[in-house]
């Protein structure tokens, strides 16, 4: 009895001297569009989290107050720092949130960032020490005491910038 492969699932040789039929634009953009979908199915799963998370920034942002240029909130309020009582006291409120400074002068109408009254004005506290018939007594004040004069426009706000930056521009010039 003769032996073949047949019927064990062996494969035929295939015929190496055949050339291929050459490949149509639609098969080139079909095999091309797998590849893509391959590399996209790839991508890493911290890209997709980058990706994500820039999504919900910009979505977050979109939500947020509008600011000014310096990253606050665009509410402003017109205070006045009361004038200092004591002969070394300076002539301006250096008040600061985060690293961020600014130098208020005393005894004058301003228009500061709403957070800079309710973070810095508002919790700049100090304790003196008062004498009395009975003995010395300690109590908290504000630092530097104001008053509010209601709110201002960014467009004010932006003018006195504007201000300021021209009178430090001239006391520059006037240095030099």
């Amino acid at each position: 009895m003769e032996q073949t492969n047949e019927g064990f699932g062996v494969p035929e040789l295939e015929d190496v001297t055949r050339v291929p039929a050459p490949e149509t634009e639609e098969q080139r953009m079909v095999r091309l569009q797998q590849l893509a979908d391959l590399a996209i199915a790839k991508e890493s799963d911290a890209e997709i989290i980058a990706r994500l998370v820039a999504e919900a920034r910009a979505k977050r942002a979109a939500e947020l107050l509008p600011t000014d240029t310096a990253g606050f909130p665009a509410d402003y309020d017109w205070v006045e720092i009361a004038e200092g009582q004591g002969e070394h006291d300076i002539s301006y409120a250096p008040l600061g949130i985060g690293g961020f400074v600014i130098k208020v002068p005393r005894g004058k109408k301003w228009i500061l960032p709403h957070i800079f009254v309710t973070e810095c004005l508002d919790h700049a506290i100090e304790t003196i020490v008062t004498q009395n018939k009975n003995g010395l007594t300690l109590r908290s004040v504000r630092r530097f005491p104001y008053q509010t004069f209601g709110k201002a426009t960014p467009e004010d706000y932006k003018m006195q910038q504007a201000e300021q930056k021209a009178l430090a521009a001239q006391q520059l010039a006037a240095a030099a």
